[in-house]
């Protein structure tokens, strides 16, 4: 499971600083994107000053930048990607003091062996190097150059995309460097968009996962006056979307977790993320479908697009009804059905 992976990943981080300590010049330690709230425990325990930077809201509050405040010591969980890389280095820069250590953990099969390159690729005078390797898990290290001027807000990262939207043309739309299909329209979206039944006017419809929001974007353009819901668990995705969509409602969370008890909606429509971290998981399609039934009106539509090796064919047949396969390519599948 990758909560496990997760956790063994933090373990190796964990085990790290209780041997070894945190350095003496590292009072005040920000911690960024560790998902299993494990990493404060032992520089709390050293005495140290931590604090949060998760842009993910598996638990609690999520944002999209750094908050304020100087720190001495970064700690940062590789991100799946190198432009999200890049972009969190200079966040965090942007709160670490000159000659500040930058500690990046990640697993050899996450690509954690060509991070000194990509750093120095972000400034030549971030020079890494290798602080521990245990179960296939490195830690590196890298002092803030002196002469560093990182891009130090948001808005600086902000990118506006021309998008081909099926049945719409090309459209506008705000994204942000590490988000998911970022500066195109991934053939899954596509598929679902090209295949999609128009709702009523005025129906209430739920996006879940929806990304910098190209799904109910398009949409929105062929049949205004819909009542948009946007959900997603990465606070980045969904400060592109609230640009891309002013006037929708955005829900932060993992899942239906990020959708208040009691909500139905008219139809739910979903590219559902497959993987958690680096590892495949596909609880968030499997809950997607499993409470698809209590989170649709009488009538209402659950829309989705996903790998047919998923399974999710299956488990619509048997949790939902009226099933119906809208489109098939390459082994991608748009399934619909009624709750």
């Amino acid at each position: 499971m990758s909560d496990e992976r997760e956790a063994a990943i933090a373990q190796v981080m964990i085990d790290w600083v209780e041997r070894e300590g945190p350095p003496t010049d590292a009072a005040r330690v920000l911690i960024v994107d560790d998902d299993t709230g494990m990493l404060g425990r032992p520089f709390k325990a050293a005495g140290a000053t931590v604090s949060y930077w998760r842009r993910r809201a598996y638990a609690g509050k999520a944002n999209p930048w750094p908050v304020s405040g100087e720190v001495d010591l970064v700690v940062l969980r590789l991100p799946r990607d190198w432009p999200a890389f890049a972009m969190q280095v200079h966040a965090v820069a942007s709160r670490l003091r000159p000659g500040g250590r930058l500690w990046v953990y990640g697993g050899n099969d996450e690509g954690i062996k060509s991070a000194p390159k990509r750093l120095s690729e972000v400034d030549p005078g971030w020079k890494a190097e290798t602080l521990w390797i245990k179960q296939r898990v490195r830690i590196l290290e890298a002092l803030r150059p002196e002469g560093f001027a990182p891009r130090a807000e948001l808005a600086s990262w902000r990118e506006e995309l021309t998008l081909d939207l099926p049945h719409v043309g090309p459209t506008r739309l705000v994204s942000y460097p590490g988000l998911f299909a970022h500066g195109r329209l991934d053939l899954a979206s596509a598929l679902l968009l090209d295949a999609l039944p128009l709702p009523s006017p005025g129906a209430r419809v739920l996006d879940l996962g929806c990304g910098a929001g190209a799904l109910s974007l398009g949409l929105s353009r062929r049949q205004p006056g819909l009542k948009h819901y946007l959900a997603d668990v990465d606070s980045l995705a969904l400060a592109a979307a609230s640009e891309n969509l002013p006037g929708a409602s955005f829900l932060p969370g993992d899942g239906w977790a990020a959708v208040e008890l009691g909500a139905r909606f008219d139809l739910v429509l979903s590219n559902p993320p497959l993987h958690k971290g680096h590892a495949q998981d596909l609880s968030v399609l499997h809950s997607l479908i499993d409470q698809a039934p209590m989170r649709l009106v009488s009538g209402g539509r659950l829309v989705l697009v996903t790998w047919r090796a998923t399974g999710a064919l299956a488990r619509m047949r048997e949790r939902l009804k009226r099933v119906e396969v809208l489109a098939e390519q390459g082994g991608t599948i748009v399934i619909s059905a009624m709750g």
